[in-house]
């Protein structure tokens, strides 16, 4: 089945993947979900290519909103119980 909520992103070099996103789309909203980049070919900043991939995805799926839900809060807590997960 076909659909438009989850999507992979991967950047490559030399059929060498050096960086994923894994992006939901629901109700106008765009989420990056969880990312990944490889230490190999760093100087390529191939997150930063996903990044505007991303945002190109989402103006063509409608999205309003982009929501860096795999990214830290404002507030957070370094005691939190998660805390090293996500940074």
């Amino acid at each position: 089945m076909k659909n438009n909520i989850s999507h992979i992103l991967i950047a490559s070099y030399n059929d060498i993947p050096l960086a994923a996103y894994e992006l939901w789309y629901l109700d106008g909203i765009i989420y990056y979900v969880y990312g990944g980049t490889s230490e190999q070919y760093r100087n390529l900043m191939a997150s930063n290519l996903l990044m505007w991939e991303t945002i190109q995805l989402g103006k063509k799926l409608g999205a309003k909103k982009l929501d860096m839900w795999g990214s830290l809060p404002p507030n957070y807590d370094p005691t939190h119980s998660w805390s090293g997960f996500t940074r």
